[in-house]
């Protein structure tokens, strides 16, 4: 049986790999940081490392998605889940103008236009919303971009096969390297980064090497990718206003490697913080719901608001609004799990 016929049959469903998951909860506990007002030299610590985050994010689901064919259409194998996250897409931006919809962005950039504008206008709106030529609100601008990169996926598989995505993948790295992944532009057109394809693609292109093949290629070098990368992140903290793609490979092996240590040190807890995986994406499309409608709140009910909220709580709030939507995930997961499916963009799981 030759290579092309392995890499298409379905994949088992063995053990999850712990690392993991780890790797994409601490990803988002970060990510969470960001969108709060925590100190503000933390707050550019973050924002530097924003790149580094989205592009481990794109690497994983690269590597997931290029483990099987789901459809019969060579082209677009994942047409299926691309339409899933669509409807997502949908219901979610539908909660945003729910619950947000009476604060000042929301209003006047979105309901306003769309309830009593122009045709112009109304078109405009929806074209924002959803990401044509213009960056969406919230968080959508990931979702937009991972819908785009599924469709791409039966592309780049054949390009794997062929030997080229790896090559291509490495000269895509060379555009917008002074630009965080929602920020490149075309003219007037906010496009899909080429650094989201690119690490997207190389997630495809390391989807033969088992992940027992990559922990341990990670363990036994562990100490020299720590050194390297506190040395490169600090040469370009204080150089570049973005990580290059070296800063953001050298945060990504960082965070794996962490992810490791935990796994390998703290079992039980590695166990735990595992399982907090499965609502990574329902987390990253909710947080920027909840603090934005908690930041709202407080600076209506309260004169001072950083006086009611100081900088260092939310270092308490970001965790426990993390296991909140969790296991309201888990809730919903027990009630209808299609509908958990469909929110959490469920994407194959971290198997060995």
């Amino acid at each position: 049986m030759n290579q092309d016929c392995l890499e298409d049959q379905v994949y088992p469903n063995p053990k999850r790999v712990a690392w993991v998951d780890i790797a994409r909860v601490f990803t988002m506990l970060c990510t969470m940081l960001t969108h709060a007002p925590v100190v503000d030299a933390l707050k550019r610590g973050m924002w530097f490392t924003g790149s580094g985050r989205m592009c481990l994010l794109f690497l994983v689901a690269g590597y997931f998605m290029g483990k099987r064919k789901e459809g019969s259409s060579v082209y677009f194998p994942h047409a299926g889940r691309a339409l899933r996250m669509f409807w997502a897409y949908i219901i979610l931006i539908g909660l945003y103008v729910l619950f947000l919809g009476w604060t000042p962005y929301w209003t006047w950039q979105v309901l306003d236009p769309l309830l009593s504008g122009s045709i112009a206008q109304k078109f405009d709106v929806v074209e924002r919303i959803f990401g044509i030529g213009d960056q969406p609100p919230g968080p959508f601008w990931f979702l937009r971009d991972l819908i785009l990169l599924t469709l791409m996926c039966g592309g780049l598989i054949y390009l794997r096969r062929k030997k080229l995505l790896l090559m291509i993948s490495l000269a895509l790295l060379c555009f917008g390297k002074e630009l965080a992944c929602n920020h490149f532009v075309i003219g007037v057109y906010q496009v899909i980064h080429p650094r989201e394809i690119a690490f997207f693609s190389l997630g495809v292109c390391l989807t033969p090497v088992s992940l027992a093949t990559i922990a341990d290629f990670l363990r036994k070098r562990s100490l020299i990718i720590l050194v390297a990368t506190a040395v490169v992140l600090f040469y370009e903290w204080g150089t570049l206003s973005h990580p290059s793609p070296l800063g953001i490979s050298f945060y990504m092996l960082f965070v794996c490697v962490i992810a490791l240590g935990i796994e390998r040190y703290w079992p039980a807890f590695a166990k735990w913080m595992a399982g907090l995986g499965e609502t990574v994406f329902l987390v990253y499309v909710i947080h920027m719901l909840l603090i934005s409608l908690i930041w709202h709140l407080v600076r209506l009910w309260f004169k001072d608001p950083s006086a009611m909220l100081p900088e260092w709580s939310w270092f308490m709030i970001v965790p426990l609004m993390y296991l909140a939507i969790h296991y309201f995930g888990m809730w919903i997961k027990r009630l209808s799990p299609n509908l958990f499916s469909l929110l959490a963009i469920r994407t194959r799981p971290p198997y060995r």
